[in-house]
């Protein structure tokens, strides 16, 4: 399975808690308000969403978007765990902080490459 991007697991988070406290799922201009872009950008997310299986809706329904078990079990790791990041220190591809000795051990594999 992709893993989604850092956007996309704010927004099916968003989705989550807007279904949690008003029992439905949040409007497009809802979901472009929270995270500051537009409702295209959020169609291409939610799309992307579905694609990997973590998002379903009904065809022509509004507010018919449901998160799957998959989706579920996204939403509730922290960022980091789904969506790696360069370390600042060595540039390594990594999905948590790491100690500096991890760092120079990454680098000299590097240089020995």
């Amino acid at each position: 399975m992709l893993k989604p991007t850092e956007r996309q697991v704010r927004l099916a988070r968003f989705i989550r808690d807007s279904i949690a406290t008003t029992g439905r799922p949040p409007s497009r201009r809802e979901m472009a308000c929270n995270l500051g872009i537009s409702k295209k950008a959020v169609d291409d997310h939610l799309s992307g969403l579905e694609k990997k299986g973590l998002l379903t809706s009904e065809s022509g329904k509004h507010r018919s978007l449901r998160l799957t078990p998959a989706g579920l079990r996204v939403v509730a790791l922290p960022v980091e765990m789904v969506e790696p990041h360069r370390c600042p220190d060595c540039g390594a591809a990594t999905f948590a902080p790491h100690k500096p000795e991890l760092c120079a051990l990454l680098s000299s594999l590097a240089v020995a490459s």
